[in-house]
């Protein structure tokens, strides 16, 4: 039986340093484990999508649009990308899996520069973007982001939503994660949830195999790493309390 890919991060408590904190009015968080592929395919396995149906089944709370912005004929990580959404699409009805051309989308202020782009929409008004070919440990990051998205709200104790509501405006956060990193998913989930708590927050993730210029632009040497307003940033995922606390220390520049 292939070993399994699991995030070390997100079991039992939602995230690691959060044990002190007052979780019975938050929804539980449960961890998702998908099993490893059998080969370097670039697509999903019969194994990884019953794995993600049967994980589904109790954690898509209510229905999620999934968008994918993608180039004509002769871009692969486009390709691969429509293929593993189409793949976890036929692991619950409840995702709605859209593929718009890119150029045929492009309006002022929706450049779609960095493609494929992947918008999944959260029930709370927010949108999460991801950037780059979804295979490897990143399809773990979209699955549970979609897993995410469904919830009402903001998986998170009520003095975390209360002092996210006071995130300033034009704040953002950008993940950079890659195909490999199984500490990846535990950072992308904290962005996501604080996401979750104020719609007006941007979140980004970037993988930095398909862009390797956005990431030694902002001077990335590993993953994941958060970037905070381009002004901080962590190199290792950190609770979403701990990453609040920086956005709220680094508010965007002027």
């Amino acid at each position: 039986m292939p070993a399994a890919i699991r995030n070390p991060l997100i079991p039992r408590a939602p995230w690691r340093g959060l044990g002190h904190l007052p979780l019975r009015a938050a929804p539980r968080l449960t961890e998702f484990v998908i099993p490893a592929s059998t080969g370097s395919q670039n697509v999903l396995t019969a194994a990884q999508v019953a794995s993600v149906r049967k994980w589904w089944a109790t954690e898509l709370a209510a229905p999620v649009r999934v968008q994918l912005f993608v180039d004509g004929p002769g871009c692969d990580s486009c390709e691969v990308t429509s293929r593993v959404l189409q793949q976890l699409q036929q692991a619950s009805d409840k995702l709605e899996v859209n593929v718009t051309l890119a150029a045929a989308a492009r309006r002022p202020g929706e450049d779609f520069d960095k493609r494929p782009e992947t918008r999944v929409s959260t029930s709370t008004g927010n949108t999460i973007r991801f950037y780059g070919t979804q295979v490897g440990v990143e399809v773990t990051s979209l699955v549970q982001t979609i897993a995410d998205a469904s919830l009402p709200a903001a998986p998170l104790p009520a003095n975390i939503i209360q002092r996210a509501r006071t995130i300033p405006v034009d704040s953002w956060l950008r993940v950079f994660v890659g195909p490999a990193c199984t500490h990846c998913p535990g950072a992308v989930r904290a962005a996501v949830a604080l996401a979750l708590a104020h719609k007006e927050l941007s979140v980004e993730v970037v993988g930095t195999a398909d862009f390797p210029g956005l990431a030694r632009a902002f001077k990335i040497s590993a993953v994941p790493t958060t970037v905070i307003n381009g002004r901080t940033f962590f190199e290792d995922p950190r609770s979403p309390s701990d990453v609040l606390d920086a956005l709220l220390a680094s508010p965007p520049a002027g």
